[in-house]
């Protein structure tokens, strides 16, 4: 959860770019938990004032939720926009705005992760299957999307326009990425190091 909040920091200080988080339906039972209004409240205050809360599609198909969440974003008066996920601790305002760059020349672009899939997507045009047909959660992700979206005729940016970053799935994740960050004081270590320490003991 921390995560996602340096990662709405981080979207919300990109110049002339408006900030969208996508919330998942609340769920439902004796009291329901989650949903827009909770996340509104949570991250509303280190949010910046342009950003926009909308509650996701309710769809299993992983890329069915990431077409909606686009699609929102490009039709609320954006000709461009990027999608993120919230388990990327190194992403910062650098490969957003290499992201939108890319948008200009180019109608796709993805920002690789290193098990295969993308942290990243932005779109200058967004054809409805654009995401069918993809292996979700394997090591194939990425180049199925690279290649979908260039059947259908879109203009993907090289695979090398953006940095290859680790996205967090597992414990096994947390522990790979700090061990690449030694030396490095970032905002998210001393918290990671308390969950591999809590996983050890367990």
């Amino acid at each position: 959860m921390y995560w996602l909040m340096c990662c709405v920091k981080v979207a919300s200080r990109i110049p002339d770019a408006a900030c969208m988080v996508a919330c998942p339906p609340a769920k439902t039972g004796a009291a329901e938990e989650g949903g827009l209004s909770d996340v509104h409240a949570w991250l509303g205050q280190i949010a910046a004032e342009t950003t926009r809360f909308s509650e996701q599609a309710q769809d299993e198909d992983l890329g069915k939720r990431m077409y909606h969440a686009l699609h929102e974003a490009v039709s609320a008066d954006s000709s461009k926009a990027v999608l993120i996920g919230s388990d990327i601790p190194d992403i910062c305002e650098s490969v957003l705005e290499a992201a939108f760059a890319a948008l200009e020349e180019h109608q796709v672009v993805f920002g690789p992760s290193i098990d295969g899939g993308y942290y990243l997507v932005g779109a200058s045009r967004l054809p409805p299957d654009m995401f069918e047909g993809i292996s979700w959660s394997t090591s194939s992700v990425l180049s199925e999307s690279m290649s979908q979206a260039a059947s259908i005729g879109l203009n993907v940016a090289p695979r090398s326009t953006l940095p290859v970053l680790r996205d967090i799935d597992t414990i096994e994740d947390l522990q790979a990425w700090m061990e690449g960050h030694h030396d490095l004081q970032h905002p998210v270590r001393g918290i990671s190091t308390k969950l591999v320490a809590a996983r050890r003991d367990a």
